[in-house]
């Protein structure tokens, strides 16, 4: 029991001294993109807008599929009245001809748009996700890390780094001084015991931690991602398995779905202002699900000309309904459309509570 007792103190002694500003998060900036465009002719500029805004949307919502939704393509028909400033330049040394469009669109009306079609927006105060990454190649087994050979730290980085600035997600490594590596080892995290890994995470205080073994067998690298929420609580997300030819194949993908995972979980911001109309709480909104259920039947109400989300936090989210009448003919219109499709249930006010508008439960 002494000796238990003893290696946790030991344990806090050494987070103690840790230093997790020496990493700073990989840049990323939500409303720019380059693309290739055949010529400066109005036609090719504005199909390179709406080019453009793909990525950029990508990165606002964090689903990969908005941009083929109904108001995803709403938005990129309409993309150069969103164009706050662009120019021409060299093309990518990707792209074998045409030129490159530089673009940066208005991050605030985008958000507004999404916020007026109920599209939750991922919050622009990112914290950062820490990774964790262990690698073992043949009889070759090491950390990604502070103290990691920069050329080989650079040659597992660069396709994660890339990535991650393509969906908007910063990422920081952890320091790997000897503090930290009487904590964690390779083997720990080849082996999935994540442990240590968690206990000198929250010293880094991120916003995600995402853990990762990555083996290579002959020709084919094999990986396996852990998922977990950081700012000190560390409660598992999931796992999953990323297969494939190349190193960089497998990062790239590891790292996409990774970036889905945390903006689906993350807390999002939806822009909309109270303006005139009526405030309509709902409790048991726990996923993107929940949120378009509530907004489509609140839309769908007779009596509602708009509904625009206030504010989205765990477990409850805040709309404005613009009504035709008051807040008593939207309280009755909820109340005959839950009837029929037990949408929402209505709470009482609570004792003391001087919350306006109204108040319901999301049924399940």
């Amino acid at each position: 029991m002494i000796t238990s007792w003893l290696r946790r103190l030991a344990l806090l002694l050494v987070l103690s001294c840790l230093n997790p500003s020496a990493f700073a998060a990989t840049d990323v900036v939500l409303e720019e993109a380059m693309v290739t465009v055949e010529s400066r002719a109005a036609a090719a500029r504005d199909q390179g807008f709406r080019d453009a805004l793909v990525p950029v949307l990508l990165r606002l919502t964090g689903d990969p599929r908005f941009a083929d939704s109904v108001p995803g393509r709403e938005l990129l028909t309409g993309a150069s009245g969103y164009v706050q400033q662009f120019r021409f330049g060299e093309r990518s040394p990707a792209a074998e001809s045409g030129i490159g469009l530089w673009v940066r669109f208005d991050r605030n009306a985008l958000e507004r748009a999404l916020g007026e079609r109920g599209v939750p927006v991922w919050r622009t105060d990112r914290p950062a996700a820490l990774l964790w990454v262990a690698v073992q190649s043949g009889v070759e087994r090491f950390l990604l890390g502070g103290d990691t050979a920069g050329e080989l730290m650079g040659g597992y980085v660069a396709p994660i780094a890339q990535q991650a600035r393509e969906r908007g997600l910063p990422v920081i490594y952890p320091l790997l001084d000897l503090e930290e590596r009487g904590i964690v080892s390779i083997t720990d995290i080849l082996s999935g015991q994540h442990d240590g890994v968690l206990a000198v995470s929250r010293r880094y205080n991120p916003g995600s931690v995402i853990v990762v073994s990555v083996t290579r067998r002959g020709s084919i690298w094999q990986s396996r991602w852990y998922l977990y929420d950081g700012l000190a609580s560390n409660e598992y997300r999931g796992d999953w398995m990323q297969d494939g030819a190349s190193l960089e194949a497998v990062l790239t993908a590891g790292i996409d779905t990774a970036a889905t995972n945390i903006a689906q979980r993350q807390t999002v911001l939806a822009v909309g202002a109270p303006g005139d109309g009526v405030l309509v709480s709902v409790e048991g909104v726990g996923s993107l699900a929940d949120y378009r259920r509530v907004h489509d039947f609140l839309s769908g109400l007779s009596v509602v000309s708009a509904v625009r989300p206030l504010r989205v936090e765990p477990q409850r989210s805040v709309f404005v309904a613009d009504v035709r009448g008051d807040e008593r003919a939207l309280e009755r219109s909820i109340a005959q459309g839950s009837a029929q499709g037990s949408v929402l249930a209505r709470l009482p006010p609570t004792a003391g509570s001087v919350t306006p508008g109204l108040t319901y439960r999301l049924l399940r």
